[in-house]
C-alpha cells in the first residue's frame, strides 16, 4: 500500500492541473474499490493527498478542489470506523480545510455537515475510541508513516498523549475557525453545527474540556465576532462583490447587517450552552469568571445600536436565567453579577428620559426592548431578594421610571391594536416587576415603603407628562401640570391606564401594611395624600375624568383605613394633617 500511495503523495507538491486531477482520481478509485480494505498506516497518507487540495499553494482550482472533495465525501461517511482514531484528528482537520476554501461555497457549507457528522461518530463510538486510542497512537508513533496536516494538533499534543477530549477540542476549534468565515451562510452554518455539537454532546466532556472550550474556543469567538461586526463596512454588498447587481433583501444587503446577524447567533448559541451546562460547567474553578465575561458580552450587545443585536442579547439574557432546575451554591456571586448588569442595561437605555425637555432621543428605543428588559427581572430578583438594599431599590427605581418615560412613538398603533386592556405590555411587565418585589418572601420590610412610593411616582402619570418622573419623587407628589402634554390623546390614554392602576396597588400594599414600620418611618400615608391633592386639585381639568373620581374614592378610604393609625402613633402623622387639610381645601375650594 506504501509503494501505491507514496507516488500519489510525491505528486501533492505539483502545480500542473492536469497531474493533479489524474492524482485525485486515482485516490478517488482506489477508495471505491478498495477503501473498506485498506491498512490503518493507508489513511494519514490518504488524508495528506486530500489536505494538500486546500493548504499547498497555489491555491487549487474549482475543479481540483471538487475532485478532492468527493474523496473526503467518501471517506468521511463510508470509512471513519476503519480508520485510526488517531487520524481522526487529522481527518477533522482536512475537513476544516476543506470549508475554509474559497473556491467553492456549496462544498463550504457541505464540509461543515461532514463536521457534524463526525461529531456524531465521536458520540456515538466514545467508548471504542477512547479504549483504542492509547495503544493506536504508540503503533502510530512507531511506524514509519507520512503525515499531513495533524502537525498543527501534535505541536500541542503529543501522539501519545492524544485523547478523546483532545479531539472535541480539536473539533470545535476547527468549527469556530468556520464561525467567522467571510461568507454569511458558512458562519451561520458553522455556528449552528458548535452549538448543537456542544448541547447534544457536552455530557461526555470533562471538566477541563470544558475549561478549554469556554476560554479557548466560545470566549475568543464572541470576541472576534464582536469585533468584526464592529468594523464591517456598511456598503451594499451589491456592489463591493460584483458588477453585476446581486439581488439580496434589505436587511441583509451590507456587511455590517450580516455580521450583526452572525453576533445575534453567536451570542445566543453560548448563552444556551451556558443554559444547558450551566450544573456541569458550575463545578469548573473559574466558573464565576466565565459568568461574569459572558454578561459583560450581552451587556455589550443589548446596549448594540442594532435593534437586531441588543433584542437577541435581551432574548439571550433572559434564556440564559431561566430555571432550569439546578442550584449552585455561590448563586449570591453569580445572580449579583446579573442583577448590575440588568441595572446597567436598563439605565443606560433610559436615563435621557428622565429629564425635560429630553436630549439626545432621536431614536427610540422600541416597546419590544423595553418589555423584554422588565420581564427580565422578576427571574432576576427572588434570587437577590434577601440582599437588596435600599440603594438597590433606589436604582431600580430609576430604570422603571425611565422606562415608563420612554414615548411610545411610531409603536404606538401596533401597541393599541393588540390590546384587550389598556395597558400596553411594556407597561404590564412594569407593574409585574413591581409585584415581584412586593410579594417575594424574601423582601426585605424595610422595602414595602419603598415600593408603595414608586407606585404613587408611577401614579402621576395619570395626570402628569412622562418627563416630570425625574424629578424627585417628595417634589412631584402634589404637582399641578407644569406643562402641556405633546402626546396624542391615544398615547396620552395609555399612561393615565398605568397611573390610575398604580394608585390601587399603592393603596392596596398601604391597606395591607399600615402598621409596619417602614410604612410609617417613611410617612407613607402622608405622601398618599399629598399625591392625590394633585388630581384632587386639578378636577375637572384632569385629563381623563376618571383619575379625580378615582383618587376621591381613594382618600376616604386611605382616611378611613389609617385614622385608627395616626391616631396610635401621632408624631409619625403631624404631617399628613396638614397635607390632609390642604388636599380638602383644593378639592372643595380650589380655583379648578
Amino acid at each position: 500500500t506504501k509503494s501505491l500511495l507514496s507516488p500519489l503523495v510525491a505528486m501533492c507538491d505539483m502545480t500542473n492541473e492536469d497531474v493533479r486531477l489524474k492524482q485525485l482520481e486515482c485516490l478517488n478509485e482506489i477508495l471505491n474499490s478498495r477503501g473498506h480494505t485498506l491498512p490503518l498506516a493507508a489513511w494519514p497518507p490518504v488524508l495528506y493527498i486530500l489536505g494538500s487540495v486546500v493548504t499547498v499553494e497555489p491555491v487549487a482550482s474549482e475543479l481540483i478542489v471538487r475532485q478532492g472533495f468527493l474523496s473526503l465525501q467518501l471517506l468521511v461517511n463510508d470509512f471513519l470506523p476503519l480508520i485510526n482514531a488517531s487520524c481522526i484528528a487529522q481527518c477533522v482537520e482536512v475537513t476544516g480545510g476543506f470549508g475554509l476554501q474559497r473556491a467553492e461555497l456549496n462544498i463550504s457549507l457541505t464540509a461543515v455537515g461532514l463536521l457534524w457528522h463526525i461529531s456524531d461518530y465521536l458520540y456515538q463510538n466514545h467508548d471504542k475510541i477512547s479504549s483504542t486510542m492509547t495503544e493506536e497512537g504508540e503503533e502510530m508513533r512507531k511506524q514509519d508513516i507520512i503525515s499531513g496536516p495533524i502537525v498543527d494538533l501534535r505541536q500541542q499534543t503529543s501522539v501519545n498523549d492524544l485523547s478523546f477530549d483532545t479531539l472535541w477540542i480539536f473539533l470545535f476549534q476547527r468549527v469556530g475557525d468556520l464561525c467567522i468565515d467571510a461568507r454569511p451562510p458558512v458562519r451561520k452554518s458553522a455556528g449552528q453545527t458548535l452549538f448543537s455539537t456542544l448541547s447534544a454532546h457536552g455530557d461526555l466532556l470533562k471538566p477541563n474540556t470544558w475549561n478549554i472550550v469556554l476560554w479557548k474556543v466560545l470566549f475568543p469567538l464572541l470576541e472576534e465576532v464582536k469585533c468584526l461586526s464592529s468594523t464591517a463596512p456598511d456598503e451594499s454588498v451589491a456592489k463591493a462583490t460584483s458588477a453585476t447587481p446581486i439581488l439580496v433583501h434589505h436587511s441583509r444587503n451590507t456587511a455590517c447587517k450580516q455580521w450583526a446577524e452572525t453576533q445575534v447567533g453567536t451570542i445566543a448559541g453560548v448563552a444556551r450552552v451556558f443554559q444547558t451546562w450551566r450544573s456541569v460547567l458550575f463545578g469548573l474553578d473559574n466558573f464565576s469568571g466565565a459568568w461574569e465575561l459572558l454578561l459583560r458580552h450581552i451587556e455589550s450587545a443589548a446596549l448594540h445600536p442594532t435593534t437586531e443585536v441588543s433584542s437577541a442579547a435581551l432574548s439571550s439574557f433572559h434564556e440564559l436565567l431561566k430555571d432550569n432546575g439546578s442550584r449552585e451554591g455561590n448563586e449570591d456571586v453569580l445572580w449579583g453579577v446579573a442583577w448590575h448588569t440588568w441595572y446597567t442595561i436598563g439605565h443606560r437605555i433610559t436615563h435621557p428620559y428622565l429629564s425635560y425637555p429630553v436630549e439626545g432621543t432621536e431614536e427610540l428605543p422600541a416597546q419590544n426592548f423595553l418589555t423584554a428588559l422588565m420581564r427580565i427581572f422578576p427571574l432576576i430578583y427572588p434570587r437577590v431578594a434577601h440582599k437588596f438594599t435600599v440603594e438597590d431599590m433606589l436604582h431600580f427605581s430609576k430604570v422603571v421610571r425611565g422606562v415608563a418615560a420612554v414615548p411610545i412613538g411610531p409603536d404606538l398603533p401596533f401597541v393599541l391594536s393588540a390590546q384587550d386592556s389598556k395597558l400596553t405590555p411594556l407597561q404590564s411587565s412594569i407593574l409585574a416587576a413591581l409585584q415581584c418585589v412586593d410579594e417575594c418572601p424574601d423582601t426585605d420590610s424595610a422595602l414595602s415603603a419603598h415600593t408603595v412610593m414608586e407606585y404613587l411616582v408611577l401614579g402621576t402619570l395619570s395626570y402628569l407628562p412622562p418627563p416630570v418622573l425625574g424629578t424627585p419623587a417628595l417634589d412631584l407628589l402634589g404637582k399641578k401640570l407644569a406643562h402641556q402634554s405633546r402626546m396624542s390623546k391615544s398615547e396620552e390614554s395609555v399612561y393615565i391606564a398605568l397611573g390610575e392602576q398604580c394608585i390601587c396597588n399603592a393603596v392596596h400594599i398601604y391597606t395591607n401594611r399600615k402598621s409596619e414600620d417602614s410604612i410609617l418611618t417613611n410617612h407613607i400615608m402622608e405622601n398618599i395624600v399629598k399625591m392625590l391633592r394633585g388630581p384632587l386639585g386639578l378636577k375637572y381639568s384632569c385629563p381623563a375624568q376618571s383619575t379625580w373620581l378615582l383618587c376621591h374614592k381613594t382618600l376616604l378610604s386611605v382616611i378611613a383605613e389609617g385614622i385608627d393609625t395616626a391616631c396610635e402613633h401621632p408624631a409619625q402623622f403631624e404631617g399628613m394633617w396638614m397635607e390632609l387639610g390642604k388636599c380638602l381645601e383644593e378639592f372643595l375650594f380650589g380655583d379648578q
